[in-house]
Order: structure tokens, then C-alpha cells, then sequence
């Protein structure tokens, strides 16, 4: 699809209502969790502290918190770089995924029930494609945090709602997260993205936002120059 900017307009209408990985494979099964925001592993890799300023900044936007629905995933890469700087944590990767979702609920302080999104029979919602290997076919740094991937047809693209980053070292973290899964092992490769740049969306509510979140990620860009092709967009064109 070629992305425009009222594609994005009309994307970008109501704000968010659930929590979900930024993992492509990992999306709503209803109308009634879009839009949604996308963390990496659903903010399991975050202190607390990070957890209390993405929920304050939640209300900045006049969002009600205690009606975000909060998910998890099955086999959540997340949470094998939490257990990679945890190495003393004795938890399986399921049960860090778990209670990652359990503490940012709390935190929101949502009345929601906490959903299980995976491949097993037990989950909440199915998750699409194969639970060994990613194909996302771009990235989506999401500056106005109301977009709703499904209506510019990327809903299996990797989602960044940066609009709520606690601050700038964490998206560069989650960015860095994300383009290391596409080019490694567990995506479709360096090789393929060198021959087929990835897309690297990075929406802003106008242009200014576009430009400085494009400009906090450039290092991160760098290092992946001839795999991505970045590309910013605004809604509006001041």
C-alpha cells in the first residue's frame, strides 16, 4: 500500500485502547482493541520508573488508563534480553512475559482483563505466522500514538508508539530491538533487507515531530544504512 498522509489521517482518529508487543505477528482479534500502542515486549524490559512515566504520559494524552487492555505473548524475544541482563532470574520466558503485563496493568490501573496472545490452545488470541521466525515487512515509529496499523495495511509491521517513549535512550533501545530481529537469524536477513531495503515509517503529528524523532534515531539508522530505507511523514505540514 502506498502510505499518504490522509491514509494516515483517517488512521489516526481515536485514541488507543489495549497494549500489545510490538511484534507483528502479535495483533487484535476485534475492532474493540484498535488502536492499539506497541512496546517491545509489552514494557517488560522497563524499571518502574519507566513504567510511571509512560503512564502519566498516557494521561497527558487524556487517556483513560483503567480501560487499556494489556496483553502478552508466547515466546516473547523481549523477554530473553530481560533475562540476558537478569541472568540471576530463575523465571521462564512465558512467566517474565506474564508478569511484565501484570505490573503495567497494575500501573494503569486498568479494569481490563490481562489477554494471552500466542500459538497454544489456552490464549486469548491467536497469533499469526510462525512462532520461530519473524517477516515483518517494515517498521513503524509511531510519533501521534493513535495509529491504527489495520488501515494503512501494516498490521503486521513492527509497531513503535515512540508518542509514549519514557525518553530518547529508549527509542533508540526499541528501534535497535526491533531492526535486530529483522536483520538477524529469526528474521528474513542482512541480505534480504540489503537487496530489498526495509521501510522505516517514522510518522509524526507534523513536521517538526517527524524530523527530531527521525534525527534521535539516526544513529541506530546508521548502523543499518544499506538495509533500511527511513522514511518521515507528518499529518500536518507545519
Amino acid at each position: 500500500m502506498n502510505i499518504t498522509i490522509e491514509n494516515i489521517k483517517s488512521a489516526t482518529a481515536k485514541l488507543p485502547v489495549a497494549v500489545f508487543c510490538m511484534d507483528g505477528r502479535m495483533r487484535p482479534n476485534n475492532s474493540e482493541l484498535r488502536p492499539f500502542i506497541g512496546l517491545a515486549g509489552s514494557g517488560v524490559l522497563w524499571d518502574d520508573e519507566y513504567v510511571a512515566l509512560f503512564v502519566q504520559k498516557l494521561k497527558d494524552a487524556k487517556i483513560d488508563t483503567s480501560l487499556i487492555t494489556v496483553t502478552w505473548h508466547e515466546f516473547c524475544g523481549a523477554c530473553n534480553v530481560f533475562k540476558s541482563k537478569n541472568p540471576n532470574d530463575n523465571r521462564s520466558q512465558n512467566e517474565i512475559a506474564q508478569w511484565g503485563a501484570e505490573r503495567l496493568a497494575t500501573a494503569l490501573g486498568s479494569v481490563k482483563p490481562i489477554l494471552k496472545v500466542g500459538w497454544s490452545e489456552n490464549c486469548d488470541i491467536a497469533a499469526m505466522g510462525n512462532p520461530d521466525h519473524h517477516s515483518e515487512p517494515a517498521i513503524i515509529i509511531d510519533g501521534t500514538g493513535k495509529l491504527d496499523t489495520e488501515k494503512i495495511d501494516l498490521d503486521n509491521a513492527f509497531l513503535l508508539s515512540h508518542a509514549y517513549a519514557p525518553d530518547g535512550d529508549w527509542m533508540q533501545q526499541e528501534c535497535d530491538i526491533a531492526l535486530n530481529i529483522a536483520m538477524g537469524e529469526h528474521g528474513p536477513g542482512k541480505e534480504h533487507f540489503t537487496q530489498n531495503p526495509m521501510p522505516v515509517y517514522i510518522i509524526g503529528n507534523d513536521k517538526e515531530q517527524a524530523e527530531h524523532n527521525h534525527e534521535i534515531l539516526s544513529h541506530v539508522f546508521e548502523n543499518h544504512k544499506t538495509q533500511i530505507n527511513p522514511i518521515k511523514l507528518a499529518i500536518s505540514a507545519k
